[in-house]
């Protein structure tokens, strides 16, 4: 590899002056390890770490430790449905009661009657969201995966200026969870298991976690725990993992991965988007040869056997309507 240049607007070189300002954010959260990196032309060009993945044993965090992915599991959701609208298997304005007939929120009819797989993807449902009611102690879960729907068949539909569904943006883990049972009964697959198979394997992305098995053995593993106000880290026992068994919860926040993987989805995420970008373009007539940045994208994906798919459509994907206020 070429060395990198000391020019002042080296951008390998200024990201490597800011890493102090990651330790003081460290400090500010009072978190025991991050871990971050930067995709640049189709290329890592930074991947560090600071702090210790255990803060009891010092062990330091590096960019294999794995984190859980909390919210960013929902990216392997959306790409899941990606493709197999690719493959026809489903189409974005697909019913979700389609698929999943038992989904009839009482408070509104229209939502069961014609809330699509977008409305869900967006969080447009206007269906509140459980989570009071779906974790107890120690993140113990509270409701079964066969009694996800009926728990949100009853959560409210509405707020003071009427019923929510496509009038207002509302974070809703649970309705997004349920995207998984979608694809379960499209492919006659555990979801975890069309992960695996359609994505993580295709990417080489070995370190990204969706069962208790595929880390056994393996301590370089980020350990929850609590902060307390002298400092001090103390471990926390979780039973929200494994949550393998849970379709729903591991689609919305279950899974775990690492810094190395999610550079390497990164880059396969951008890739896939430039190359439909450019497909859209020369059907439209427009043809206009990839950029240099496209090229390397390309390059570092080896993008023929980029699994992804519709990944344009999916990242286009925005909301400009109200935000539910929760006071």
């Amino acid at each position: 590899m070429p060395a990198q240049s000391n020019h002042p607007d080296n951008p390998v070189r200024r990201l490597q002056e800011s890493i102090s300002q990651i330790h003081q954010v460290r400090e500010l959260c009072q978190v025991p390890s991050i871990s971050f990196g930067v995709v640049h032309k189709g290329k890592a060009v930074l991947r560090e770490s600071v702090g210790y993945r255990d803060a009891r044993q010092r062990f330091k965090a590096d960019a294999d430790t794995i984190y859980v992915l909390g919210s960013c599991s929902k990216m392997f959701t959306s790409a899941a449905v990606g493709i197999l609208v690719n493959e026809r298997k489903l189409k974005w304005q697909d019913p979700i009661r389609r698929y999943l007939p038992e989904f009839n929120p009482v408070g509104d009819p229209q939502i069961g009657q014609n809330a699509d797989l977008i409305d869900v993807l967006r969080h447009s449902t206007g269906v509140t969201s459980p989570e009071a009611l779906f974790f107890g102690p120690r993140g113990s879960i509270l409701t079964s995966e066969e009694d996800i729907v009926k728990l949100l068949n009853v959560m409210p539909t509405a707020n003071k200026e009427g019923q929510k569904f496509n009038r207002y943006w509302e974070y809703n883990n649970f309705t997004y969870g349920i995207m998984a049972m979608v694809v379960e009964r499209v492919t006659g697959q555990r979801f975890a298991e069309f992960v695996r198979e359609r994505i993580l394997r295709p990417l080489g992305l070995r370190r990204t976690i969706l069962a208790r098995a595929d880390i056994t053995d393996d301590n370089n593993v980020a350990v929850p725990c609590a902060s307390l106000d002298d400092g001090a880290f103390i471990p926390l026992d979780s039973e929200l993992w494994p949550c393998e068994d849970h379709s729903p919860l591991l689609a919305a926040t279950g899974m775990r991965s690492t810094i190395n993987d999610m550079l390497s989805w990164c880059i396969a995420v951008l890739s896939a988007e430039r190359k439909e970008k450019h497909s859209e373009r020369k059907a439209a007539d427009c043809p206009r040869p990839p950029t240099p940045a496209e090229h390397l994208l390309d390059t570092h994906t080896n993008a023929q056997d980029n699994p992804l798919k519709q990944m344009n459509y999916i990242r286009r994907g925005y909301w400009t309507r109200p935000a539910e206020t929760i006071i």
